[in-house]
């Protein structure tokens, strides 16, 4: 036995004393009221174990003190080291046991152990205090040289804590506040690891080679694995080297490694070359992973250090220049450019900061259903759980990393505070680098932006901390991974679109039109196109307590993000392409039909991402768009795809098509006609048939014409539509010889067996179409193993088909159902019980909804 872990219990005693009043637990006063605390937890989730009501006030003004007894009994004690761990503690945080302090924090980033040998008895109390922030931020420290209306305090650029829970605008003010991560008790005896990383990554060549690395230099290529050992009783130290062994084993093939001896430590430092798949994201091929494992034999008895899963792939940055002298961006896998798309993610669970692992699994696996191939994790976020990147390796999902800062002045020459953030991205570093998923790495989000926007020169958007220090760091820890210093960046203002990085916000907050050929500038751009997204009708009515919708309601509101200091929210910024693109006013909307204001917003957020994706997904400079934010923080009309119940909202089912692996998109290409965009991203061909149409009056074919299709592997191939129809038909209506002969135009890929594989509606005037007061809708619903198949066949065009269905989950909805085909939607149960299929059927253009029943 090398390391056993023994569990601390897992509820936990809280109060709260003013700030800095008690120096010591010894000193707290025997009336305190303690509540129950789940641990790992914060604040909020033992508010929510405990029925207990936090203060209304800022709780950042309090101390908060959690304790837990434990007993050990002296046996166990005898000849053995015993070391506290604790993975997370938010954030000023001083740790006694047994009265002694062992432990003073200031990292809620950091990992903590302690050698608790000589403090732990038979019974034992173990007390922790997180000391007041504010009293932390009314520390006199330099002013910034620029100032952010992103935070509430201009200081906590000083404190290494989230901003989640600080950003008055967008985020509750749910401080992360506690032992976020685990805190768990270690037996160890003989050595200790005191550093263990594993890298593995595949050459250029497709060869895939398996890396540990130490902090020592190593140049891109280098294929490393490095593990150190401390030995606790040195006096062994001599049978320990004649007795140990280690191997890598992986994929049950057993590689046996050197270990040395250098004074107290054992260590491994050693190159291996092996066989093995390559690890894709799932849009381009398989997420192949491969069984690892660490041993470590001493005495005749192996322990496991380390175990799990790895998968191989080289990631590099592809940089051309378009026929136009623009250089694209593009994030390549094993060679291969992929075109990036997904969005932000926020958190699993914003009141413990980690929540149920069932809950983000379901979260990840409407990513990858959705055809998200990365998710972007924010400095204004945490440093995710390692169950969240095993379960990205898993599903095929990129992760773009950004480090925790942003739009601070951080003060990089103060180096109490670069040795903590030193340790930090060194530590992440360490933990991340095994991980396939891992694709980028960014210093931060908007500190560039935000120095330039305040008005200082150049030489100010730079830093020696993001700049110098942490690419250092990840090319020492985590090299052949790409780095970005600040997102965004490279243009001559940081902020410009048509260079390197860009937050396109062009359409959507500067409420750019859809025509504007500024979309088609964007390189790559890892934040975009944030609108109040309407969740579903059980959500809606969930935020309002079952009471009637109104917009401005303050129950509401407290959902609805916005920009600090604004006079608008990002309801205004919906309201006015729905405006633009349904000619209808919002206001009017809202006080006379707010059912019909809702169906109309959950459109056309839906059309206007769809529309942007279709143009960037067909534009050779463009490789890559995440959206701002994949799941909502609280319940409402957030920036998410998802609500905060990882409910899938409408605008996630139009990205889905659009994302798909294998899609037909319609772009308007102006004099020149629709371009009709057939892609495919998998490594096999494509044979099927492109078939493109025009309708009028919802039932009217005026054209309609049908191609075979071949797609090579990884392969886009794209038609004009005039050429395809073979004589003129204005089919984006730009001639507008006189009035328009049809409402929209579509496109159908089909397989070689005539199966659909994707569909895209184009609308030439507005998205306003004739209602219509009835339609002929043939359905047919049949039970199967995961739910019910449902098909649908209607006499006319239906637009944005709505189908809500009690405990079901779909995975189409909010379609554009074209008139005499076929649509088949597969349901499956949200719950183990099976639930009776039962619900409604609505469209835009559909006067009444349809009731749907088996």
């Amino acid at each position: 036995m090398i390391r056993e872990q023994l569990p601390l219990p897992t509820l936990w005693a809280l109060c709260n004393t003013p700030a800095d009043q008690y120096p010591s637990p010894t000193e707290l006063p025997a009336a305190s009221e303690w509540i129950d605390a789940p641990v790992p937890g914060t604040l909020a989730t033992a508010a929510a174990a405990s029925g207990y009501r936090l203060p209304d006030s800022n709780w950042d003004d309090c101390d908060w003190w959690y304790r837990c007894p434990f007993t050990l009994d002296a046996t166990r004690r005898t000849g053995q080291r015993w070391f506290i761990c604790f993975e997370g503690l938010a954030t000023h945080a001083q740790v006694w046991l047994n009265g002694q302090v062992i432990l003073v924090a200031d990292n809620m980033f950091r990992t903590y152990e302690v050698d608790i040998s000589a403090h732990i008895a038979d019974a034992n109390w173990l007390h922790i205090v997180f000391r007041s922030l504010t009293r932390q931020l009314a520390d006199k420290k330099p002013r910034p040289r620029w100032k952010t209306n992103l935070v509430e305090h201009q200081q906590l650029r000083w404190h290494r804590t989230t901003l989640l829970g600080r950003i008055p605008g967008w985020t509750p003010p749910v401080k992360p506040i506690g032992p976020w991560r685990a805190v768990s008790l270690e037996r160890r005896a003989q050595v200790s690891v005191t550093k263990l990383l594993l890298r593995p990554q595949a050459n250029a060549d497709g060869q895939a080679q398996l890396a540990d690395t130490s902090s020592s230099d190593n140049s891109t290529a280098a294929v490393d694995i490095e593990v150190e050992l401390s030995i606790l009783d040195i006096t062994s130290s001599a049978t320990l080297i004649e007795q140990a062994t280690a191997h890598l084993i992986l994929d049950g093939v057993r590689f046996p490694l050197a270990l040395h001896h250098q004074g107290e430590r054992l260590t491994i430092a050693q190159q291996l070359a092996v066989e093995a798949p390559l690890w894709w994201p799932h849009t381009h091929g398989t997420a192949a992973l491969v069984d690892y494992a660490l041993e470590i034999s001493i005495d005749g008895t192996s322990t496991t250090l380390d175990s799990g899963k790895l998968g191989f792939r080289q990631v590099t940055v592809a940089r051309e220049s378009s026929a136009g002298g623009d250089a694209a961006l593009a994030i390549a896998v094993n060679g291969v450019p992929i075109f990036c798309r997904g969005a932000c993610w926020s958190i699993n669970d914003i009141d413990s900061l980690t929540g149920d692992p069932r809950e983000l699994r379901r979260s990840l696996l409407l990513a990858r259903d959705a055809g998200v191939n990365m998710l972007r994790i924010g400095g204004t976020m945490v440093y995710e759980q390692d169950t969240f990147y095993a379960l990205c390796d898993e599903l095929g999902i990129m992760v773009w990393q950004d480090f925790m800062f942003a739009n601070m002045d951080y003060p990089a020459d103060d180096q109490q505070f670069l040795a903590n953030v030193t340790a930090e991205v060194s530590e992440q570093l360490q933990r991340l680098c095994r991980f396939a998923c891992i694709s980028v790495y960014c210093g931060n989000s908007e500190v560039q932006q935000q120095a330039a926007m305040f008005g200082m020169p150049a030489e100010h958007w730079q830093s020696p901390l993001f700049d110098a220090s942490i690419p250092a760091l990840c090319e020492q820890l985590h090299p052949g991974i790409p780095y970005f210093p600040s997102t965004p960046c490279e243009g001559a203002l940081p902020f410009h679109i048509g260079t390197g990085l860009s937050h396109f916000y062009a359409v959507g907050a500067y409420q750019r039109a859809l025509s504007d050929r500024i979309i088609e500038q964007v390189k790559f751009t890892p934040e975009c196109l944030g609108f109040a997204n309407i969740p579903a009708d059980s959500t809606v009515n969930s935020v309002m307590g079952g009471g009637v919708f109104a917009c401005h309601h303050p129950r509401w509101k407290a959902g609805v993000p916005r920009d600090t200091g604004t006079g608008w929210d990002f309801e205004d910024i919906r309201d006015h392409y729905l405006k633009s693109l349904y000619a209808e006013d919002p206001a009017t909307l809202r006080y006379h039909n707010p059912g019909r204001y809702l169906q109309l917003s959950r459109s056309v957020t839906g059309e206007v991402m769809a529309q942007v994706f279709s143009r960037w997904r067909t534009s050779t400079r463009c490789g890559g768009a995440l959206v701002w934010f994949f799941k909502d923080l609280v319940p409402g009309a957030g920036w998410g795809l998802l609500d905060a119940g990882n409910l899938p909202k409408a605008v996630y089912y139009y990205l889905r098509r659009v994302w798909a692996k294998r899609a037909v998109l319609l772009t308007d290409n102006g004099l020149d006609g629709l371009d009709i965009t057939a892609i495919n991203e998998m490594p096999a061909p494509f044979t099927g048939s492109l078939e493109f149409g025009l309708i009028d009056r919802g039932q009217t074919f005026t054209a309609r014409e049908t191609t075979p299709i071949s797609i090579t592997a990884r392969g886009t191939i794209t038609l004009n539509s005039d050429a395809l129809l073979g004589r003129f038909y204005d089919t984006t209506y730009n001639y507008r010889f006189g009035p328009p002969k049809h409402e929209l135009a579509f496109a159908r890929l089909t397989d070689a067996q005539g199966s659909p594989v994707s569909e895209a509606c184009y609308f030439p005037g507005t998205l306003k179409l004739t209602c219509q007061d009835k339609a002929d809708i043939v359905t047919r619903i049949e039970p199967n193993d995961r739910g019910f198949s449902l098909t649908l066949r209607a006499d006319r065009f239906l637009q944005c088909v709505d189908l809500d269905i009690r405990d079901h989950e779909p995975d189409d909805n909010f379609f554009h159902l074209l008139p005499q085909v076929d649509k088949v939607v597969q349901w499956r149960r949200r719950t183990d019980t099976p639930r009776s299929f039962r619900g409604t059927l609505s469209a835009v253009n559909l006067a009444h909804p349809i009731r749907l029943q088996l």
